[in-house]
Formats: C-alpha cells, sequence, structure tokens
C-alpha cells in the first residue's frame, strides 16, 4: 500500500491520504524510504540481469502477427547534474489495440514499458531487448518501429530487430515541411498551401516525385538552405516516409502512444513544479510506475515481501 501510494503522488500527499482513509499515520519519510527502496530493488535486479546477460525467452507464448515498439526520450531535473534524458520504451501486440471507443481513437489494452534515467543507450537496448524477449514480442511476424526519425532511437532498435520496418511518425514529416514553409513564405496561406501539396504527395506515395521536385526547387529558390535541408532529411529517410503503403498494410504512422506514455508514466509523478531527483531514485520510483502500467505488478510484492 505504501509504495503504491508513493509511486503515484509526492509522498507528504500519500501520507495525508492514507491518514484520511485509513486513520493510520504513516510518516512522509517512511513513504519515501518504501517506495524508492522497494522501486531500486526492481531496478537493480534488471541491472544485474543486464550485465549477466539473463535473458529469458518466452516459451510456450502464442506468437503475435505484429508488434509496435515506440522509444522516445523527455527531461527530468537531478539534484547533481541538471536536466538529464529519461530514455522510455513502449511495445504492444496488434491483439492489444481496442478501437471500439466512443471518440474513435484507439486505446491499448496491454503495453510494457522500459526506462532509465541517464543511463545511455546501451542500458536501454538491453532492457527492452530483454523485455521483447520475455513477453515474445520478439517472436512476431512483423516487427514495427516508429520514432521521430532520431538516429539514436534507431541505432538502439536495429541491433534488436534489425529487420524491423521503420515509419517515420507522421507528425514529425509534417513538422519538418512546415519548419522549411515558414522560412520560405511570410505569407501564412501561401504556406498552408505549400505544406499542403506536399503532405498529399507523402500520404499518396509520390516519395521520389517529391525528392525531385524539393531538389529542382533548391537549385532555383533565393532561399535555398531549408529546401536542401528538408531534401536532405526525407532522402535520408526515404524509406520511412511511404506512408501510403503503411496505411495499406493497416499499420499505425504516428507515435503519440510513446509520447502519452511520457506523460502519464514519467513526468506527471516526478516532473511537478519544483521537483528535483537523485538519479537513483528517481528510477527506482519511475520503475514502479513502469512495471505496474506492464501489468507487473506481482512481481514488486514478492520484492517488498
Amino acid at each position: 500500500m505504501i509504495s503504491l501510494e508513493g509511486k503515484d503522488v509526492p509522498f507528504q500527499i500519500a501520507s495525508d491520504k492514507i491518514k484520511r482513509i485509513f486513520g493510520v499515520a504513516i510518516s512522509e519519510d517512511t513513504i519515501r524510504r518504501a517506495t524508492e527502496t522497494i522501486g531500486a530493488v526492481q531496478f537493480n535486479k534488471q541491472v544485474e540481469e543486464i550485465k549477466a546477460k539473463e535473458y529469458i525467452k518466452a516459451e510456450n507464448l502464442e506468437d503475435s502477427d505484429r508488434v509496435y515498439v515506440e522509444i522516445d526520450a523527455s527531461m527530468l531535473n537531478t539534484t547533481t547534474d541538471g536536466w538529464k534524458e529519461y530514455k522510455l520504451a513502449l511495445h504492444f501486440n496488434q491483439k492489444d489495440i481496442d478501437n471500439r471507443s466512443d471518440n474513435q481513437r484507439s486505446t491499448l489494452i496491454k503495453k510494457n514499458l522500459v526506462g532509465a534515467l541517464a543511463l545511455g543507450h546501451d542500458d536501454l537496448t538491453h532492457r527492452l531487448k530483454r523485455s521483447m524477449l520475455e513477453s515474445g514480442a520478439l517472436n512476431a511476424r512483423e516487427i514495427i518501429l516508429i520514432s521521430d526519425g532520431a538516429e539514436w532511437i534507431e541505432t538502439v532498435f536495429q541491433s534488436i530487430a534489425p529487420g524491423a520496418t521503420m515509419v517515420l511518425d507522421w507528425y514529425h514529416a509534417s513538422e519538418h515541411l512546415w519548419e522549411c514553409a515558414q522560412q520560405l513564405y511570410k505569407d501564412d496561406r501561401l504556406a498552408k498551401a505549400w505544406v499542403s501539396f506536399y503532405k498529399h504527395l507523402l500520404m499518396n506515395g509520390c516519395v521520389d516525385y517529391m525528392l525531385q521536385r524539393l531538389s529542382e526547387n533548391a537549385s532555383t529558390a533565393k532561399n535555398q538552405t531549408p529546401l536542401r535541408n528538408l531534401y536532405s532529411y526525407f532522402y535520408q529517410r526515404r524509406n520511412r516516409i511511404r506512408y501510403d503503403l503503411f496505411l495499406k498494410n493497416g499499420y499505425f504512422i504516428g507515435s503519440g502512444a510513446i509520447e502519452s506514455a511520457h506523460k502519464y508514466s514519467v513526468q506527471c509523478r516526478l516532473k511537478q513544479a519544483g521537483m528535483k531527483w537523485r538519479i537513483d531514485n528517481a528510477n527506482g520510483v519511475a520503475q514502479l510506475r513502469n512495471m505496474y502500467i506492464s501489468a507487473l505488478w506481482d512481481k514488486i510484492w514478492q520484492a517488498a515481501a
């Protein structure tokens, strides 16, 4: 109960809540120690397993037809090193997507989250590989990575599933079009028309033609730099922007799930006003939240015992 409350709300609020509901006085410091200790046990257990390369491959699990993976980073404030990156990875099966919500948005029935603060790319690579092996996700017929196109994300994932399909998140592709248009046109209507034209090309599979148009325009435009930069960005990712084929195959093309996961798993607890964390304590609390969201709370009770 103590660690359950401490992972969700600031420790003083957890203390007040327990006293108000159950009539039991438990100090803020006690809740802090219990939450951070139990979280650290689970976090350090993963570290030890990673160092020993103790990956437990799933046995007798039903293979999923399709698995999605999304990876991103957000910033947390630390007591000693200032703002540091919390790298978070999410993977989920196609069969765990519920499309029946009233607001027409897809929801995830089950998800798997792993992450760490200030431990680098290699750490996340091993955590994600371990999670995907234990859940059976690496047995999937199709594995799809959706990302913002950052090289470190693709490097992390290529070592885990080198044959995976890579998709550049549609929002980030559109964002790069807008950034270019705003440098080319002072008139918002012209910028909007320019973006709409290129978004139409992207969405309808005209990638080669789009690149040709950008190249031709860059050679004659007065302001060539934004066009050349946009051409380079899309050319390097030309196999990740085949949105017509992705949609035809029923793929998601947006990375909203990982952006939401950062908010509800990490930021809503560890990035409140004025908060600064020791790195080990932040990792412990975040570990509890990730495991709870990933339906692994039973493991936490075993550690507590």
